[in-house]
C-alpha cells in the first residue's frame, strides 16, 4: 500500500496538494479516501451551483433588458471600475475567439461573464439610482423571495457565500471540513426558488449531495484497501 500510495501522491497529485487532508495524524490511505471524497462532494454540488449560475446571470440579463429598454445595456450601464474591468476582459477575449467574424450577441457575453461579475452587481455601490437594477430589479430577479428580504444586503451576503463555495468547488480545493456545508447546499438549493419553483426540482433530478456528503470517507477508504492493498 505505502509504495503505490507514494507513487501516486509524487506522481500525480503531489503532496502539497494532499497535505491538507493528513492533517491530525491519520494513516495515509484515510488521507487519500478524503481526498476521493472530497473530489465527490465536490462533483455532487455541481449541479445546484450549474443551475444557480446560468439562471441568474441570464435572471439579471432580463431584467435590466426589461429596465433600461435594449439587449446592449453592457453599453450605457454605469459599472463599478472592477465590474467594467472584468467586462472589458471578456469582449477582449470573444473579439479575441471571433478573429473578425460576425458580431457576437450579448447573450455570447452574458455567458462569459464570471460568476463574479454578476454577483457585483448587488454591491452597495449599485445602489445608486442610475444603475437602474437595485431598485427595480430586485423583484424581477428574485420573484419568489419573500418581499421582506428583498433588499441589497441580504441577497448579496448570501450570493456571496455562494460565491466562495462555487471558486472552491470549480478550483479543486478541500471543501469537506466545513462544518456548514450542508447548510450552504441547502442556501444554493433555496436561492434557485427564489428566482422560480420549478428550479429546485429541476436541480434534484440529479442532486447527490445529500447522499454523498452523509456517507462519508468510508466507500472511498474500503475502495483503496481493497485495490491498493492487494
Amino acid at each position: 500500500m505505502q509504495e503505490k500510495y507514494t507513487k501516486i501522491a509524487q506522481d500525480f497529485l503531489s503532496e502539497s496538494r494532499l497535505a491538507p487532508y493528513r492533517q491530525d495524524g491519520v494513516p495515509e490511505r484515510n488521507a487519500l479516501a478524503r481526498y476521493l471524497w472530497n473530489v465527490a462532494v465536490s462533483e455532487s454540488l455541481y449541479s445546484p451551483l450549474n443551475l444557480f449560475e446560468v439562471s441568474l446571470r441570464n435572471a439579471i440579463h432580463n431584467a435590466i433588458v426589461t429596465v433600461v429598454g435594449k439587449e446592449n445595456w453592457f453599453e450605457s450601464f454605469r459599472f463599478t471600475q472592477h465590474s467594467s474591468q472584468m467586462l472589458e476582459s471578456s469582449i477582449k477575449k470573444l473579439k479575441k475567439l471571433n478573429r473578425g467574424g460576425t458580431p457576437y450577441p450579448p447573450g455570447k457575453i452574458v455567458a462569459e461573464l464570471n460568476f463574479g461579475f454578476w454577483t457585483s452587481l448587488f454591491k452597495k455601490e449599485y445602489e445608486r439610482a442610475d444603475t437602474r437594477l437595485i431598485r427595480k430589479g430586485i423583484t424581477a430577479v428574485f420573484p419568489q423571495l419573500d418581499p421582506r428580504f428583498r433588499n441589497r444586503k441580504y441577497i448579496h451576503r448570501r450570493m456571496d457565500v455562494i460565491r466562495v463555495l462555487r471558486n472552491r468547488v470549480y478550483h479543486y480545493e478541500r471543501i469537506i471540513h466545513w462544518a456548514d456545508l450542508a447548510e450552504q447546499h441547502e442556501l444554493a438549493t433555496s436561492m434557485l426558488g427564489w428566482m422560480d419553483p420549478l428550479l429546485p426540482e429541476l436541480n434534484n433530478q440529479v442532486d447527490r449531495f445529500p447522499a454523498v456528503h452523509t456517507m462519508g470517507i468510508a466507500p472511498y477508504l474500503e475502495r483503496i484497501k481493497s485495490n491498493l492493498c492487494e
